[in-house]
Formats: C-alpha cells, structure tokens, sequence
C-alpha cells in the first residue's frame, strides 16, 4: 500500500521534482502537466503580445536542440516520450490559433506536421540509435511509437471532425470530465492493486476488479471535475478578463456541451 504522502504528491503532479515513486509506471507524465500549465499562463501573462507563431516556433526548435542535437552530443537518450507530450499538447495549441483565426488553415496543416516529424526524428535518435531494449523491455521502437502517436492524432482528428454530431449523453458527460478523469483514474487502478495481486485468479475476480477500477476512477474523475477542475477554470476565466481588462472576444465553443 502506497503512503499517503505518495498519493498526495502524485495527485499535485509533483513526484518527479519532489524524487517521489510515481503509484505507477505511467504517473511521471503528469509533470508535464505542468510545464504545459507554465507555458500557456506564461502566453497569457508576460509574453501576451508576443505572437502564436514565434511561440510554437521557439519551443519547436528548443525540442529539436534537446530532444536530437544534446543526446547526439552527450551520446544519452533523453525521455522521447516526455517530448511526445508536449509536442502533442503544442499541436493543440496550433489548433487554438487556428479557431482564433490568427493563423491559415494551411499555417495548421504545416505546423502540425512539423511537430509530427521533429517527433519522430526524437523517437529515432533516442530510441533507436541510442535506445537500450536489452536491459529496458518495456523501451518501444521508434515505429511503435510513432504509430502510436499517428493513432493519436489521427482520433482527435476523427473526434473533430464529428464534433457537430449528437453523441449520447454518457459520451458528452465523460468528455467534460476527461481531464481529471485522466489525472486521477491511476489513483483508483491502484487502490485496486491489491485485490488484484491476491487471491486465485477466475474470470469472475477479474471482472469484478476490471468494473471497480472503471467505477472508482469515474468517481475520482467527477469529483475532480466537479470540486477543482470546475472552480479553477472559473478561477482562470476571472484573471484572464482582469489581465486583458474586457471579457475573452471569441471564446471556443464547448463541443463536449
């Protein structure tokens, strides 16, 4: 069983500075969390009137240095994956200025695939000029992984596409509640650890602990949307007016509403 202490470090994004044990293998991108937090408040506080573009075009080319130039340097891989995450959440931001109208359709386009090939190149040189699958099984190729970033992509894109569709209920309540669902549904696998290492194994057992970890982690995720993500949000929509003294002139449509 976990310490409270892990949990609390873990739930707070801070085990990677804090030297905490993640509660499990996939917890230490939550730090990246809030990288992506300092950038975009850096965006919307001191470099307001700097442009989109020269935004995505200095963390572009600062990923390439660190993610291709330094590892070749050093001869040291450095976390691709890290650089996946945050390239992602970049292509994001290229959308962003794309429904603000402050880039082209095509500026997009080009944007988007740039950070998709500076991605994979990342993914080569770290995981497969200087990658280690030998005494790391779990290391994935640089195919695997691009694949899987591909498939990413290539569901946000479909998701987009249908965004002016109806979708059920359930499907529009678990897209409001995604992001803490995704911060918090670890918490709830874990919780279940326990069971699941005890005890002989049956289809029924496993359902049963299969079901718990959907629940709980449902649980967590409304609760997280509900009590915190909720709150800042409105927290946030409050400074921003104050920082730009007017309300937000063309604000995203909720898609998930």
């Amino acid at each position: 069983m976990k310490s409270i202490r892990t949990y609390i470090t873990n739930i707070l994004m801070l085990q990677t500075p804090t030297k905490t044990p993640d509660i499990n293998s996939v917890t230490w991108t939550l730090f990246l969390e809030w990288i992506i937090y300092a950038v975009a408040s850096s965006k919307v506080t001191w470099f307001k009137s700097v442009s989109g573009t020269r935004i995505w075009s200095v963390f572009l080319s600062a990923s390439f240095v660190l993610g291709v130039i330094v590892p070749f340097l050093l001869h040291k891989r450095v976390p691709a994956g890290a650089f996946a995450c945050l390239l992602s959440a970049m292509s994001g931001y290229v959308i962003y200025l794309y429904v603000r109208e402050q880039i082209s359709r095509a500026q997009a386009w080009t944007f988007i695939a740039v950070n998709i090939a500076v991605t994979t190149v990342i993914a080569y040189v770290n995981y497969e000029l200087l990658g280690d699958s030998a005494t790391n099984p779990l290391q994935p190729g640089a195919l695997p992984a691009t694949l899987s970033l591909l498939g990413g992509y290539a569901l946000f894109y479909a998701i987009y596409k249908l965004r002016e569709r109806r979708f059920p209920n359930f499907f529009l309540w678990t897209g409001k509640i995604s992001y803490s669902l995704y911060l918090t549904h670890a918490i709830a696998i874990v919780l279940t650890q326990g069971i699941w290492n005890s005890g002989k194994d049956s289809f029924i057992r496993a359902a049963l602990i299969v079901t718990l970890q959907f629940a709980g982690s449902f649980l967590l995720g409304w609760i997280g949307y509900q009590y915190v993500e909720k709150p800042a949000r409105e927290i946030g929509k409050r400074f921003i007016a104050r920082q730009f003294n007017r309300e937000d002139p063309k604000p995203i449509p909720d898609t998930a509403a």
